[in-house]
């Protein structure tokens, strides 16, 4: 399993500012991942899709402004569904505020 390299996500986050769907998706697993009681499956799975979602070489390249986001939303989205039940309201309000400050 890759390691997900904090300061690329940082990087790719403030890349994609305006695509808010995106950066909520990105940042609930983010803040999923960094949570201490979250299982470590739960953290796995959150990391896959993470790693997929920085990873410029994926399978619609980011060089498109939107569309190269799309696998990434659909990726993040499923991810957010399957983890659902892990996924807490403080989680949610701690990407909004992060997209807030962006």
């Amino acid at each position: 399993m890759e390691k997900l390299n904090h300061s690329e996500f940082w990087s790719k986050l403030k890349g994609i500012k305006g695509f808010n769907e995106l950066m909520h998706h990105a940042l609930t697993l983010y803040f999923l991942l960094t949570d201490g009681d979250v299982p470590a499956h739960v953290k796995v799975i959150a990391t896959a899709a993470l790693v997929y979602f920085i990873n410029p070489f994926d399978l619609i390249p980011d060089v498109s402004p939107f569309v190269g986001f799309l696998d990434d939303l659909a990726v993040l989205a499923a991810t957010i569904k399957t983890l659902s039940d892990h996924i807490k309201p403080h989680h949610k309000h701690q990407a909004a505020d992060v997209i807030n400050e962006l």
